[in-house]
């Protein structure tokens, strides 16, 4: 089972440059998961018009033990999508295999 999450940017400088979960955002998700018997896996967001790949803000940034799924968006049309792990100590981001499951 997977359920989406929208946050809002808390991010408090150019927007458009940045993206930070909004604190409240991310603990009401962590309840609601535990309250389901779930539990948070992994985190998106997207580059809109940009390749895909894992920036060292997002590296800087990251939590390492979430997966972090990075879409490419381009001219608001999705086209793949690459998921990324930060090792503890935020210096280097190994890709993961990305799969879905058939339906």
């Amino acid at each position: 089972m997977s359920i989406v999450v929208p946050s809002r940017n808390a991010y408090q400088g150019d927007q458009s440059e940045r993206f930070l979960i909004n604190p409240q955002d991310q603990l009401a998700a962590e309840r609601g998961a535990r309250g389901e018997s779930l539990a948070v896996l992994r985190c998106f967001h997207s580059h809109p018009d940009h390749g895909l790949y894992f920036s060292e803000i997002d590296l800087k940034n990251s939590w390492p033990w979430y997966s972090n799924i990075v879409p490419s968006i381009q001219q608001g049309q999705f086209q793949a999508a690459g998921a990324f792990r930060a090792n503890d100590a935020q210096t280097l981001a190994t890709r993961e295999e990305l799969t879905h499951p058939k339906e």
